[in-house]
Parts: C-alpha cells; sequence; structure tokens
C-alpha cells in the first residue's frame, strides 16, 4: 500500500526529472523554477514522514485501508458485523468519509441506551493523516463532520490533557476495518425503521 513516504519519493523523483531535463537541453524558462520548487517541497516532506517513526506509519497505513473500506461500501446501508453484530454504516457527508459503528440493540431498553462511534475517516479524495479522533455518543446521534476551530483546539487540548483519550488506538483501528471488511463481504443489511 502507498503511504506518504511514497508518495513523498514519488513527488521528489518528479522534481529531480524534471530538473535532469532542463539540464539536458530541455531549455523552457519555467522548469527549472517548478522542478526546484517541487524538488525543495517533496524533500521536506519526505524528511518530516521519516522522522514521525514507524507507529505512525503503521497507524496511517491502518487509517488508509479502513478508509478505503468505508469508500467501498453504499453509503447510508447499515450492514451487521457477523461476529460481533455491531451495525456499520459508511457514509459521506458534506465531502467527508464518515464510518458510524453502532451497538447492537437486544431489547428496547439497550435499544435507548446503545453508543454509537463515529469516525471521520477523512475527505472524498484522501484520508487524514493519524490520530485519527472517534465520537462516541447515543445511537441515532447526528454525524457532525465539520468542526469550529475553536472547538477543535478545545477538543485538541482535551486529548493532549486526558493523554490522548479522543484517539484511536492501532488495535482498534484494525479491529473496525476487520468488523467493517466482514459486514460489507457478508452484505447483510440491518432492517431499518422504514420496513
Amino acid at each position: 500500500m502507498i503511504g506518504s513516504r511514497e508518495e513523498s519519493a514519488i513527488l521528489l523523483l518528479v522534481g529531480v526529472a524534471g530538473l535532469a531535463a532542463w539540464f539536458a537541453g530541455w531549455r523552457q524558462g519555467w522548469l527549472p523554477i517548478a522542478a526546484g520548487i517541487l524538488t525543495g517541497f517533496a524533500a521536506a516532506l519526505l524528511a518530516g514522514n521519516l522522522r514521525r517513526g514507524r507507529a505512525w506509519r503503521q497507524q496511517e497505513l491502518a487509517i488508509r485501508r479502513l478508509w478505503r473500506t468505508a469508500r467501498r461500501m453504499p453509503p447510508g446501508v447499515t450492514f451487521t458485523d457477523p461476529d460481533t453484530g455491531k451495525g456499520i454504516t459508511a457514509g459521506r457527508y458534506r465531502g467527508s468519509v464518515v464510518l458510524v459503528v453502532t451497538e447492537a440493540a437486544l431489547d428496547e431498553r439497550s435499544a435507548r441506551e446503545a453508543i454509537q462511534t463515529t469516525y471521520l475517516l477523512g475527505s472524498g479524495a484522501a484520508p487524514d493523516p493519524p490520530p485519527l479522533f472517534r465520537r462516541v455518543g447515543p445511537a441515532g446521534e447526528p454525524v457532525t463532520v465539520r468542526t469550529p476551530f475553536r472547538q477543535m483546539l478545545g477538543m485538541l487540548s482535551f486529548n493532549d490533557l486526558a493523554g490522548g483519550a479522543l484517539e484511536t488506538s492501532l488495535d482498534e483501528i484494525m479491529a473496525v476495518q476487520a468488523a467493517a471488511g466482514r459486514a460489507a463481504t457478508v452484505g447483510r443489511a440491518m432492517p431499518s425503521a422504514r420496513d
């Protein structure tokens, strides 16, 4: 799977190839400027990606796999994980890919007390970089995609004070990805309230 390290390396190679083409005789006035900017930008990206470490890379690749699984699921359809009984719904809200995991309701009381965990995976074009934040709330709660800047700063501050309480661990990402994959493969949709 291609991660941000590989993407940075590819950009660096394109920039170097542009500079090599200019030195080889393709004398376009814009080429050395554009290739130099691209090479410098890609080198800085690659250095940053190499500095982050192995744990960050594993989490990034797990988020990309989960994002890809959520993109393949039909939006708005709730599937049941055959192993855990949890309802898994992928949605696209305002250009973002969201995965909602709802606890299984055994009776009417547990249906009122059921919780849902919402994972904002990224935009429709690319997943967000780590850490992946989760939001836990009552089942049926509307999905909030865009968070105002001040609220996001407060959430990040709370996450730092609470020792990463809002962050999703690598094991949890892998478990959610496996559950979403099982649910999408089996393809059993839960009955909706309209039926």
